[in-house]
């Protein structure tokens, strides 16, 4: 090898003459790297030795950050993870979480759950690299934090956490069956791993939903924790700085960048502990409700009625009522305690088929007039209508659930959902009268419901009153084929009754599939010509809540009777 180095290459010319004044530095430089070379390769020295690594060592990356925030690396045979714990005293009586609205069975351990990540989307994109477990041992909890230092380390980061999740524990988490947890899932399931095994999972957001939402601007986690627990976080990081903070420690390797981050995610884990500890003192089953305001009784009980546990939701309904007094002025969803929890109750008692207990709330609500009012008015005709079996009493209370109506839309706070409910209920409660029994008899009495295309009035002949006739008879008038009614004949056979039969110049408006001939009715003669609410336009609920005025001139037995609407009302469906 050293005769190969020493002979000239053979991609360079020989030169026959003298060297060139400029080619002779090049040449010398080339002849001192060659004794160099030839120096190294003849006479070898000694190797120098590689310093041993230590064992406790992890990847410089992994033991900068550990070293930055005082914790410690966990290795793995496939990357490392910094792990920092801490604890403190903080005790749970973890037998009266049986009666949550989702309730936890007190064997099994408890483990709060959250997780920082690099962004809020729920795809594969997403990397969760901080994992925070909270766990309690007798009457102290403590937090467990792991930390990812590495995109690498996934796997080791994974290990460490699956391990730390025991088969029969419980996870509690703030909206983590929608986030935290499914994004876990998937980073196990793209490293080819299974989630690591769980007995449930209580999420506190929907509790926190229904029990405090009536005094919390919003539902996030510190609004919660400082509303219930009064935990004032001071220096906390928002939770939107966070992605960028952990991609400037990618980038720097500076561990600092993160403790910011440690910190509020360990007092996110501590506050899903405070607010089980809050659950728990309220879920006392010799006092319950003790120590929680009248609104957040009214929350549980509704919370018990979304999961069909009736008997416990009354419980608390009672509750809140009998401590409506303490929280003067309180409002849920802008109307009054009380009454709030009076409608929910009294909704309850229908469901459990306690009819009169619950018309008895529904009166209450209706005669206190305030904005729920018309709700009561329309439950208690409803109540009226089909368990009593009274129309006039239901139709009187519906008129009062309009007159609710029409003052709730002169205040600018129109009840739409009354008055589509009254836009159906009204015109059937009249027909339901117009079809009444009166003498044991189906009859129907003699309706003249008169409509009009071109809006102007309607003018009717009027019936003599006869004492040999039982009433009068109408025949409604088609378009295209009118005719008159014929007259009936008198008890005594001795001719034809003077009473006059009745028509209408335009159509007759009827129930479909009811024209012809009607049954007589003995009170006919007295019943007055009326407009029906099927006539006027569907969605006009002023003209539904507005009685129409009638004018009625009657001049002489057999004189004409001018029927003047204040309304002007659509025809009837003609065919």
């Amino acid at each position: 090898m050293t005769g190969e180095l020493a002979r000239p290459p053979a991609s360079l010319p020989a030169m026959d003459g003298p060297v060139p004044a400029s080619a002779a530095p090049l040449l010398a430089l080339r002849a001192r790297r060659l004794e160099r070379l030839r120096a190294t390769v003849e006479s070898p020295g000694p190797a120098k030795p590689v310093p041993p690594v230590p064992a406790f060592a992890g990847p410089p990356r992994a033991w900068s950050l550990a070293r930055a925030l005082g914790g410690r690396v966990l290795r793995g045979t496939n990357g490392s993870t910094v792990v920092l714990e801490a604890t403190g005293p903080l005790a749970l009586p973890a037998d009266r979480l049986v009666r949550l609205p989702d309730p936890i069975d007190p064997r099994h351990p408890l483990v709060c759950l959250d997780t920082e990540t690099t962004g809020l989307g729920t795809g594969a994109g997403t990397v969760p690299f901080l994992v925070g477990l909270g766990t309690w041992d007798g009457e102290s909890f403590t937090v467990r934090q792991f930390v990812l230092p590495d995109h690498p380390d996934e796997p080791a980061f994974l290990d460490a956490v699956a391990a730390a999740i025991p088969a029969s524990g419980w996870l509690v988490s703030y909206n983590g069956r929608s986030f935290d947890w499914p994004l876990l899932v998937t980073r196990y399931r793209l490293h080819r791993q299974g989630p690591p095994a769980h007995a449930g999972h209580l999420d506190l957001l929907p509790i926190a939903r229904q029990v405090w939402r009536h005094r919390l601007p919003d539902a996030r986690l510190a609004s919660v924790e400082a509303g219930v627990c009064g935990i004032r976080r001071s220096d906390d990081l928002p939770g939107a700085l966070i992605p960028e903070r952990y991609f400037a420690y990618l980038r720097t390797a500076r561990g600092e960048l993160l403790r910011d981050v440690l910190r509020h995610n360990r007092q996110d884990v501590a506050s899903l502990a405070r607010l089980l500890l809050v659950l728990a003192q309220g879920l006392d089953p010799d006092s319950p409700g003790r120590s929680m305001p009248p609104g957040d009784l009214s929350g549980l009980g509704s919370a018990y009625v979304r999961r069909r546990r009736y008997d416990e939701a009354l419980c608390y309904f009672d509750g809140a009522l009998a401590r409506a007094g303490e929280a003067p002025g309180s409002l849920i969803r802008g109307v009054p305690l009380a009454e709030r929890v009076t409608v929910d109750r009294a909704r309850l008692l229908c469901r459990l088929g306690r009819h009169a207990e619950a018309s008895s709330d529904w009166r209450s609500i209706a005669q206190a007039g305030g904005r729920l009012a018309a709700l009561g008015w329309v439950q208690l005709a409803k109540h009226v209508e089909h368990r009593e079996r009274s129309p006039a009493r239901a139709y009187e209370m519906a008129m009062q659930a309009a007159a609710v109506a029409r003052r709730e839309r002169a205040s600018g706070s129109p009840q739409r959902w009354v008055e589509r409910d009254l836009e159906r209920r009204l015109p059937r409660l009249r027909g339901r009268l117009a079809t009444a029994r009166s003498d044991g008899r189906a009859t129907r009495p003699p309706r003249l419901d008169c409509a009009l295309a071109d809006g102007g009035p309607v003018e009717a002949r009027a019936l003599h009153d006869h004492a040999g006739c039982e009433g009068r008879q109408v025949q409604c008038s088609r378009i295209g084929s009118p005719r008159l009614a014929p007259r009936p004949q008198d008890e005594g056979g001795d001719g034809p009754c003077r009473q006059e039969g009745v028509t209408c110049p335009g159509p007759v408006h009827d129930p479909p599939c009811w024209h012809g001939w009607q049954t007589p009715h003995p009170e006919a003669a007295r019943i007055a010509p009326q407009v029906h609410a099927p006539l006027l336009p569907p969605r006009d609920h002023e003209l539904l809540m507005v009685p129409l005025q009638h004018e009625v001139q009657a001049r002489a037995p057999g004189a004409e009777i001018l029927v003047t609407g204040a309304r002007q009302v659509r025809p009837p469906h003609q065919g």
